[in-house]
């Protein structure tokens, strides 16, 4: 269960939601492929882009409990605002208040929390996909900087981050987790090149290539050690997949309240089509699997801000279970809405292109059930 303080933070997500991302806005950003600068600002004036971040630097100093009461309440009116707030405030900013040095955290934190700088993660490789380790992009030590070279594929909201948290490999190791560095790249940086994809859903936020030809940076913008990468990246891994089953919840909890208030208008032979047993058993299972993933997510979340030590295998569980009910969700809501919902004037069939994308990213439901599955003794299907 929620604190009050937790249930307050929700209340006032929601109601920033509702004035700064009305379903005509949030239809036009997906229809124009336009980032959600209106809701940015408006969580930025509400002093909610530092929630999580700590309060030395102008934030709240809450945890991964409360950013995921934020991303899953911005979901339910946007997945756009909800990946904005994901990716520069957690992604970026914890990884800063974790990992950085203490210039790092005063130059960068204090301006997330005012909405004055944005980020993205660039880790993903056309060649590697959820196999992080498959790393191409080199960080070679060139005096006192460092020269990057490489392509990262799929990366959210590049075309508008003024920083990427970069991935590289700066040295070769017997372990592939060994050798790898996090830099802070400014994407105005010379031999950055960022080229718009054409996905399916998530429109609103961009989905990207990033191209990096020799690009220099200093040994400033290093984050965390050199070489010791894996160390600072695995927590922020954790918390990313129990955030992507925030938002996932969010998108799906949309659908079927959008479900259920079209069951209850729309007539067929006479009757409202919600009085059908078929109808009702879709949004009853989607309510049933919302709300059961919905506490796994929090339980998730409670214990990576405790630091413990089986959170990367809940963060998992919490995941896969939100994604697929929110796929699910959104999949009942199309075959309820039915040919209405297939019409693109319909948020239904929006929330059903946005639901896939939670299936995929950040490491697909398939690599997740095996890591589960090998935390409880299963051998390993790979080397």
């Amino acid at each position: 269960m929620l604190t009050s303080e937790q249930r307050t933070l929700q209340s006032t997500v929601r109601a920033v939601a509702a004035r700064a991302a009305s379903p005509e806005m949030v239809r036009a950003w997906d229809e124009e492929s336009r980032f959600p600068e209106e809701i940015w600002q408006a969580l930025a004036r509400a002093d909610l882009l530092g929630v999580p971040l700590p309060e030395e630097h102008g934030g709240q100093g809450g945890g991964l409990l409360d950013a995921t009461v934020v991303i899953e309440a911005l979901a339910e009116h946007s997945v756009a605002s909800a990946f904005a707030f994901l990716i520069t405030v957690c992604f970026g900013g914890l990884s800063i208040a974790h990992n950085g040095t203490p210039e790092q955290r005063s130059e960068f934190l204090p301006r997330i929390v005012r909405g004055e700088v944005r980020l993205s993660g660039a880790f993903t490789e056309p060649g590697g996909g959820s196999d992080l380790f498959a790393l191409r992009t080199t960080a070679v030590r060139d005096g006192g900087q460092f020269v990057i070279s490489g392509q990262k594929t799929f990366i959210t909201a590049a075309q508008v981050a003024d920083y990427l948290v970069l991935l590289t490999r700066t040295s070769t190791a017997e372990k592939p987790s060994q050798g790898l560095t996090i830099f802070l790249v400014p994407t105005a940086a010379p031999g950055v090149d960022i080229r718009p994809l054409q996905p399916l859903g998530l429109h609103a936020t961009g989905t990207n290539e990033v191209f990096l030809d020799g690009v220099r940076v200093d040994e400033s913008c290093v984050l965390g050690s050199v070489d010791d990468g894996w160390r600072a990246l695995v927590p922020m891994l954790n918390a990313e997949r129990v955030l992507a089953g925030a938002w996932a919840l969010g998108n799906g909890q949309a659908a079927l309240d959008h479900a259920v208030a079209y069951a209850k208008e729309r007539c067929a032979f006479g009757r409202p089509i919600g009085s059908r047993q078929a109808i009702q058993h879709y949004i009853a299972d989607s309510a049933i699997a919302l709300e059961s993933a919905r506490q796994l997510v929090y339980e998730a979340a409670r214990l990576q801000d405790a630091g413990h030590h089986d959170a990367a295998r809940f963060s998992m569980m919490a995941k896969v279970a939100a994604t697929e009910a929110g796929f699910a969700a959104a999949h009942s809501g199309m075959r309820i809405l039915a040919g209405q919902g297939y019409m693109m004037d319909s948020p239904m069939q929006r929330f059903f292109r946005d639901a896939h994308v939670a299936l995929l990213g950040p490491s697909t439901n398939e690599v997740s059930r095996s890591f589960i599955a090998t935390s409880m003794g299963l051998p390993r299907d790979r080397d």
